[in-house]
C-alpha cells in the first residue's frame, strides 16, 4: 500500500498516512489538532498512522507545545516549621495522656511525675477514732424510792418527773431559806418545785445538808406546781411528811452555791427528781464569817522563877 509521511504543522510530529489522505482535512493523532494533509500527485490507497523511530514502539509521544506540571518545591524553613509543629502536637498528647490517666505516678519527679502519697497506717486510723470525743453519756434513770441508803446522786443536772411532766428547769435560786426550781420565764411558772428548809439566825448555808426519811416528824415543807391539760391555773400540792429527801449544799462563792438533791414524793404518780445544781443565792442569805483562831496567852513566870533560872522580865509597854 502506498503511504506518505509529513510533519504536523502544530506539534511537529511525523505523521504517516495512506495516499488517499492527500489534501484531506485530518486530526493529528498526537495533539488532536485540526490539520490538512499535503497535496500529492497520486492518491494511492493506504492507512493512517504515526511514524515512530525504531525502539520506541510503545513509548508515548507528548506534544511539544504542552509543558509538564512541576510541583513547587518547599523551602527548608517551611519544612522545619512543619516538623516542629508535629513534634509539639505529639508532646502535648503525651502530656495529657500521662497526666490524666494516672501514669504520672510511675514517672520520676524530674519528668513531672507525682510522688504517690503513702496510705495511712491502720494503727493511726484506730488512734484517730479512739481520740474522737465520745458522745455524752445519758444520765441513769431517776428511780423512785424511799430508802435513802440505796440512793446515789449523779453529777448530771437535776432531772426526773413531777406528776406526769418531765422535770426540767430554767432557773434555781436560794432565798430566805427557800430552794426553788422553776420552769418558764413568766411570773407564773409552767413548773415549780420548792423546799422551805429555813435558816436560823447566823446559820451558814455553806456545807448545810438535810436527810429526811418518810417517818421524820419535823420535816421541811415541800411543794410542787404543775400544769394539767384543760385547766388554766397551776395545780399545787404541799407535803410536810411522808417523802424522802437528801439535800446537800457546797461552799457559797459570791452569789452562787452548788448542791445535790434527791427527792421522792408520796403521790400517786411517784414524782422523783435527782441530780446536781448551781443555785443563785439571794441577798438575805447571811454567810457566817470563818471562825477566828485565838492564840492563848503564854503563862507569866513569877519573879522568883525568873531569878532562879536567870530570865529577865519582859519590857513594859
Amino acid at each position: 500500500m502506498s503511504e506518505f509521511t509529513f510533519a504536523c504543522p502544530l506539534c511537529r510530529e511525523e505523521i504517516r498516512c495512506g495516499a488517499q489522505y492527500y489534501g484531506q482535512p485530518l486530526q493529528c493523532p498526537v495533539c488532536h489538532g485540526e490539520i490538512t494533509a499535503p497535496e500529492a500527485q497520486a492518491s494511492p490507497a493506504g492507512s493512517l498512522g504515526i511514524k515512530k523511530p525504531a525502539g520506541e514502539k510503545h513509548a508515548p509521544v507528548l506534544p511539544r507545545f504542552q509543558k509538564q506540571a512541576v510541583a513547587p518545591k518547599k523551602s527548608g524553613l517551611g519544612k522545619g516549621l512543619a516538623v516542629t509543629a508535629a513534634i509539639l502536637v505529639i508532646l502535648a498528647a503525651l502530656f495529657f495522656t500521662v497526666r490524666f490517666t494516672g501514669l504520672s505516678n510511675h514517672l520520676p519527679s524530674y519528668l513531672g511525675g507525682r510522688t504517690p502519697v503513702p496510705a495511712e497506717p491502720a494503727a493511726t486510723v484506730a488512734e484517730t477514732v479512739a481520740t474522737a470525743p465520745a458522745p455524752p453519756t445519758p444520765p441513769p434513770p431517776a428511780v423512785w424510792t424511799t430508802n435513802l441508803a440505796e440512793v446515789s446522786i449523779p453529777t448530771n443536772a437535776v432531772y426526773g418527773r413531777i406528776s406526769t411532766n418531765e422535770f426540767k428547769y430554767d432557773s434555781v435560786r436560794v432565798d430566805n431559806g427557800i430552794l426553788a426550781f422553776r420552769l418558764g420565764k413568766d411570773a407564773a411558772p409552767d413548773l415549780e418545785l420548792g423546799i422551805f428548809f429555813g435558816l436560823k439566825a447566823g446559820e451558814n448555808l455553806s456545807g448545810k445538808s438535810l436527810t429526811i426519811a418518810p417517818e421524820t416528824r419535823a420535816a421541811p415543807r415541800v411543794w410542787k406546781k404543775w400544769k394539767v391539760v384543760g385547766k388554766p391555773a397551776l395545780q399545787q400540792k404541799v407535803y410536810s411528811k411522808g417523802y424522802a429527801m437528801k439535800l446537800q449544799f457546797g461552799e457559797v462563792s459570791e452569789d452562787k452555791v452548788p448542791g445535790k438533791i434527791f427527792l421522792s414524793l408520796p403521790d400517786e404518780d411517784q414524782s422523783v427528781v435527782t441530780g446536781s445544781f448551781v443555785a443563785t443565792v439571794g441577798a438575805a442569805i447571811a454567810v457566817q464569817p470563818a471562825a477566828q483562831t485565838v492564840t492563848p496567852a503564854s503563862p507569866q513566870m513569877s519573879e522568883q522563877m525568873r531569878n532562879r533560872y536567870g530570865v529577865r522580865a519582859p519590857a513594859r509597854p
